[in-house]
């Protein structure tokens, strides 16, 4: 009997092993860690299911699944991003946060494809580095009905409509530290002939305004664009805050709108007399000039500043004219704030003999105390001093 028994026994485990080794992996778990995914349409990735938006890829991107639960995908998504919209974190289960204020685009490689756009804010596990570039990698959640799986050959279905992601809306990042004063952060330097359209602001769209009439008022929220032209990606400026405009055209679901707003009268006083240059300030810092902007705008500060390089400005770079040279430095002291500070053309030849990390004093008067891409001061220059030591 015990000798029947133990046979039964091993009859059965047998019967059981062959059908778990018949049963694909995918029927019983879902899709099995490390299958290939592919994005049939461009979509949000989320910090959890029906969570909070922390980007958007775009589609053919591919990423590793890790499970499935409940109609979403976790995946694991890994690229390259441009270094100087970075900050490191000591604190948590990331070591580095996205900290340009319009997100940063996320690469294949260095200046290769793009996969999509972070937010600003998302935070991020770093696993490498090339020169101006790190390698990073992030967990994230996808609509599954978003995604196309690759069968046994490796091969990918042929895209198809799906069904939205049920939540489209943006949120603020809620996975995210509180987010500090932004450190590096001059933009992904990729070629401006592929413009990332996921970037461009789309018209503000409050429930008084996505209707509004020729004639009529509306709130803009700090943020929004204002572009040349509908559809464009020639930015002419980005508001700081809240602001009223009217409405003076439409066209499809853009809106040719116009504002008010005041610029100090470029050396002149009230009497039409030349104005005296404002009071020179020494000892003031980089950060004193971004946490404070309105107080600081206009100024004549001294600063010393470790040089990097001469740059031409892009037309992302709203504070700038396009292609304007301007100095890329940081700040000398504790913190190394970027600053940037425009030069005239007919002086770029003054900096050419300056190697990167050499100390200069400048006289400048800020152009802005944040950027409105990057959150650094950006200065005038007036003038300057090579400081050795």
């Amino acid at each position: 009997m015990l000798v029947s028994a133990t046979l039964r026994s091993a009859h059965f485990l047998l019967v059981a092993l062959a059908l778990l080794l018949v049963v694909p992996p995918s029927t019983a778990r879902g899709q099995a860690p490390g299958t290939a995914a592919e994005l049939l349409e461009a979509q949000n990735v989320r910090a959890e299911p029906n969570g909070t938006i922390i980007g958007r890829l775009e589609e053919g991107t591919r990423v590793s699944v890790v499970r499935r639960i409940d109609g979403w995908t976790e995946v694991r998504l890994a690229g390259s991003v441009w270094m100087e919209s970075l900050i490191t974190r000591e604190e948590g289960d990331f070591d580095l946060q996205v900290v340009a204020g319009n997100g940063e685009n996320l690469r294949s490689e260095p200046s290769g494809r793009i996969l999509g756009r972070l937010g600003s804010g998302t935070l991020l596990m770093e696993t490498g580095r090339e020169p101006g570039w790190v390698r990073v990698e992030r967990v994230a959640w996808i609509w599954s009905q978003s995604l196309g799986f690759a069968d046994d050959t490796g091969e990918f279905p042929v895209p198809v409509r799906i069904d939205p992601d049920p939540d489209p809306e943006p949120a603020p990042p809620a996975d995210t530290a509180t987010e500090p004063d932004p450190d590096p952060g001059d933009p992904d330097p990729g070629d401006p002939a592929e413009p990332d359209t996921s970037a461009t602001p789309a018209p503000h769209e409050s429930g008084d305004g996505a209707d509004a009439p020729p004639g009529a008022m509306l709130t803009l929220q700090a943020g929004q664009a204002l572009l040349l032209r509908p559809g464009g990606i020639d930015t002419l400026a980005v508001l700081a805050g809240a602001s009223s405009a009217e409405v003076r055209e439409r066209e499809g679901e853009w809106m040719r709108v116009q504002l008010e707003a005041w610029v100090p009268a470029p050396g002149r006083g009230a009497e039409g007399e030349d104005a005296p240059p404002p009071p020179l300030l020494r000892g003031v810092t980089p950060t004193e000039i971004a946490t404070s902007p309105d107080e600081y705008l206009g100024a004549r500060v001294e600063l010393e500043l470790q040089f990097i390089s001469v740059e031409a400005a892009e037309a992302i770079r709203t504070d700038f004219t396009e292609g304007e040279p301007f100095l890329l430095t940081r700040s000398a002291g504790a913190g190394q704030r970027f600053v940037y500070v425009a030069i005239d053309p007919d002086r770029v030849d003054e900096f050419r003999g300056l190697a990167p990390l050499d100390r200069i004093r400048i006289e400048g008067r800020v152009r802005a105390g944040r950027a409105a891409l990057t959150g650094h001061p950006v200065l005038d220059l007036l003038d300057w001093e090579r400081v050795r030591r």
